[in-house]
């Protein structure tokens, strides 16, 4: 265990955040305490879900009430894209653009706040969410960080190098002990951990030496985000050996699978090969899925 995440928690703790619905990996008060112990616990064999961009069905991606979905299933991480605007607004969109997920057209950093927000969510090809998208706004980083205080845990997936911003608004929110700093090695990750209050990191590698430059160059790191193309038995043990949990994505074929009523197999390889963290599109069926295995509450 990381003599790191220890304080990392117990700053959480002491920053007073209230617990609210949805359901952890524990019966503890605060969801996030229990998921940030499972996350910290290298024995354990529950599963852990992280729902890609929130859960979507039924709500359009990166917002607030995907986030909202996610922590009504009992989702244990959700994950979000971070882009920061012109005037230094962190807000959840995955692309460059607005293009694809709202109404406007324009990139992200080349826009003041106000204008995203005169933009509404959409529906991408394929997905058809039942609430109303009139009522869909782009949400700022901030709010997103609110509503999930104390309730579920975030992947702060940053599609920008202008970190500072977020960083200041994971500690306005007092919400660094439940947030996960994901990307790339890079000196973008390199300043959050300089600028935020807490960091809990969470690189990502796509190969073996990926594996061996981070457990170097962030030796606290909790979970280390691979692919698919080196999920072997070696890269797993390469990861657990800095203290370091394992997250693999099924998107893509994995996902299809489960959509068309085959999550068994899909999850198999993933399960077997020692995956403690799966992010999905699909985390309704991946949880229960999980709960018949008996590999979570």
């Amino acid at each position: 265990m990381h003599t790191t995440s220890i304080s990392l928690i117990a700053a959480f703790l002491l920053h007073g955040c209230v617990a609210g619905p949805g359901e952890g990996l524990t019966h503890d008060a605060n969801p996030v305490t229990g998921i940030m112990a499972q996350i910290r616990n290298e024995r354990s064999a529950l599963v852990m879900v992280a729902a890609h961009r929130g859960a979507h069905k039924n709500a359009p991606e990166n917002s607030l009430a995907s986030i909202e979905e996610a922590i009504r299933l009992g989702v244990d991480i959700v994950e979000l894209d971070i882009r920061v605007t012109r005037d230094g607004v962190p807000v959840l969109m995955h692309d460059a653009t607005v293009d694809a997920t709202t109404d406007g057209t324009g990139s992200v950093d080349q826009m003041t706040f106000d204008q995203v927000r005169q933009l509404r969510l959409k529906a991408r090809r394929g997905r058809e969410p039942s609430i109303p998208l009139t009522d869909a706004l782009v949400p700022s980083l901030q709010e997103a960080m609110r509503l999930t205080r104390g309730r579920i845990a975030v992947d702060l997936d940053l599609k920008t190098g202008v970190v500072a911003p977020i960083a200041e608004t994971i500690d306005a929110t007092e919400t660094g002990g439940q947030a996960l700093w994901f990307g790339r090695p890079s000196p973008a990750l390199d300043l959050a951990v300089r600028h935020a209050e807490v960091a809990i990191l969470m690189p990502r590698a796509y190969s073996l030496d990926d594996v061996a430059e981070i457990c170097s160059r962030y030796p606290t790191a909790e979970i280390i985000h691979i692919d698919s193309s080196f999920f072997t038995a070696e890269t797993v043990r390469a990861v657990r050996a800095c203290g370091a949990r394992v997250w693999i994505n099924a998107l893509g074929e994995p996902d299809k699978a489960i959509a068309a009523g085959d999550t068994a197999a899909a999850l198999a390889p993933l399960i077997e090969g020692g995956a403690n963290v799966i992010q999905t599109d699909e985390p309704e069926a991946v949880l229960a899925h999980l709960r018949a295995l008996g590999r979570r509450d």
